[in-house]
């Protein structure tokens, strides 16, 4: 997902920002067995103060749904480790010109 923004995680180093993550939710709904093919969709739900990305995986024939899940990232400046308040334009701007495009 971040590499079709072209924000991934080389880029975001390089704009000089760090992205932990610093909340994770899982929904285990059914299991995936061993050698299951299984699609991941990855939608970017907030992006203006902190990085909110919810995945579904379901399995790849049936789509029923498998699992569900949500990452939170922050922006903190990569010299001085400082919580950035509001996600940085390099991030903004990028997930702004895709939204134009739709």
């Amino acid at each position: 997902l971040m590499d079709i923004i072209g924000y991934n995680y080389v880029e975001m180093n390089a704009s000089g920002y760090a992205w932990p993550i610093v909340d994770l939710h899982v929904k285990y709904v059914k299991p995936i067995r061993l050698l299951q093919k299984v699609a991941v969709a990855a939608t970017i739900v907030e992006y203006e103060n902190r990085l909110k990305i919810d995945y579904l995986c379901r399995d790849f024939g049936s789509r029923e749904i498998l699992t569900k899940a949500s990452t939170v990232q922050v922006a903190l400046n990569a010299a001085t480790f400082e919580l950035c308040f509001e996600c940085p334009g390099a991030l903004t701007d990028k997930i702004r010109a895709l939204l134009e495009l739709t």
